[in-house]
């Protein structure tokens, strides 16, 4: 039962469009008087195996992307590197490549060894990866009070930003960078 707050908690639901079911999201909280009027819902949780709604909505998209793109399956793969100081690490990046483009998560400094151009030797061999798998653009988000100002310097060009994004009064910019040989 919703009950009176029309809220639920919920891990996945299902919505029926044209008498199938077609769609699942992992959801925490979600007003459902949003969407009531317009579609039905049913509920699903704790399904795992063959019947697991997420399996099932993960192999829709598969398809409606073969339908779009010829891709027949999902290139994604995670990547992490980092550069080590005595058993230490002093800076580290990570995220995924997936499918011609790289998505870069997480770069970090130690901040005692900022400067020393650790960051940008990161991003090149960074680059330099993306090259040999045949990946010709990374992209990637940071907040302004990160270093927006370090990406730019990089060859980065700022694609869009957001205010108050993931919170209040701060503003989240998203990056874009093509390479070349």
């Amino acid at each position: 039962s919703m009950g009176k707050n029309w809220k639920s908690t919920t891990d996945v639901c299902w919505i029926l469009c044209a008498g199938q079911w077609k769609w699942s999201a992992n959801i925490r909280t979600f007003d459902w008087r949003i969407l009531m009027s317009e579609i039905q819902w049913k509920i699903e949780t704790g399904h795992r195996g063959t019947d697991d709604p997420a399996v099932a909505a993960d192999a829709w998209l598969l398809q409606l992307l073969r339908e779009k793109t010829n891709w027949t399956e999902r290139k994604t793969e995670p990547f992490s590197f980092g550069i080590c100081d005595q058993n230490c690490w002093i800076a580290a990046a990570s995220g995924t490549y997936l499918f011609e483009t790289c998505y870069l998560d997480l770069i970090a400094t130690d901040p005692g060894c900022r400067g020393k151009g650790l960051a940008t030797a990161l991003l090149r061999h960074l680059e330099q990866e993306c090259l040999k798998r045949g990946v010709r653009r990374i992209f990637l988000s940071t907040q302004d009070f990160q270093a927006p100002g370090f990406y730019e310097k990089q060859g980065f060009e700022c694609c869009g930003q957001m205010t108050d994004v993931p919170f209040a009064g701060t503003t989240r910019f998203f990056f874009m960078k093509t390479l070349s040989e």
